[in-house]
């Protein structure tokens, strides 16, 4: 299919003008979608998982309502939702007037996430993908959002999936993520899969996999990333300590890294 038909298609859905480095984002994703398949078992996982209805939130994460104030101010529009679940971020950047783009390696959640956007009249583009292998172009995103969803892989597969964030961010784009913490009362619990990744024997994360860090592991990282906001934040709930980091990291170049870790 030729980018002038996908263009033509766009208008007649009614969306916005396509920009041309848009235009370059659609026609990266039907390369990518044909090169690339996802994980089937995770994406089966996730397909149940998803359709429960405390996994089908409706209101936005504290720390997703701050970052959108930081992008309005550095007046960034361009954001990416990676593994946006059912959606409620893409929702929340939607109507706060972003250029939402959203993420998920389940065909349950891209589903979900339409039908929502499409009943509350909001455009965002949707696709099923899995985030070690993101499908578009390099700098492409003023921000990457990866909230509650990048510690359920192994530690190879978590590095390859920021540098897959680094690489689609501009540069001085934002990332806002967050960890499991090894403080936890998760730590070390279920089935160890490696060194502090845990798969979980029950509940409704039956299966998931869990990989907890503390501060140290984290700044490495994040490492290619000036990180701009580091908070540890912990909580009883039922008789366990949640524990977590919440990162907001900027895209530098490497060179100005290596100079300010010599300092």
């Amino acid at each position: 299919m030729s980018v002038k038909l996908l263009v033509s298609r766009k208008r007649e859905r009614g969306l916005r003008t396509l920009s041309f480095d848009f235009i370059l984002l659609i026609y990266q994703y039907k390369k990518f979608s044909k090169e690339n398949s996802v994980e089937g078992e995770v994406m089966a996982e996730w397909n149940q998982i998803l359709r429960r209805k405390e996994y089908s939130q409706e209101n936005p994460d504290e720390i997703v309502v701050n970052l959108a104030s930081i992008l309005e101010k550095r007046k960034f529009k361009r954001v990416l939702d990676l593994g946006c679940g059912t959606g409620r971020h893409v929702i929340y950047l939607a109507e706060g007037g972003f250029e939402a783009y959203g993420a998920d390696i389940s065909e349950t959640g891209v589903k979900q996430t339409n039908t929502r956007l499409r009943s509350r009249k909001l455009e965002a583009e949707i696709i099923k993908c899995d985030m070690k292998s993101i499908p578009f172009i390099d700098s492409c995103f003023e921000a990457v959002i990866c909230v509650r969803t990048i510690y359920h892989q192994k530690l190879k597969e978590i590095r390859e999936t920021i540098s897959e964030i680094h690489r689609v961010l501009k540069k001085n784009g934002l990332l806002l993520t967050n960890f499991h913490a090894k403080r936890s009362s998760k730590y070390r619990k279920g089935i160890k899969i490696e060194e502090n990744t845990f798969m979980q024997e029950n509940g409704p994360e039956r299966g998931v996999l869990h990989h907890f860090v503390d501060e140290n592991e984290l700044r490495e990282l994040l490492k290619d990333f000036k990180i701009v906001d580091l908070e540890a934040k912990e909580k009883m709930r039922d008789g366990y300590l949640r524990s977590h980091f919440n990162v907001l990291a900027e895209k530098t170049s490497a060179l100005w890294i290596s100079k300010v870790s010599k300092l």
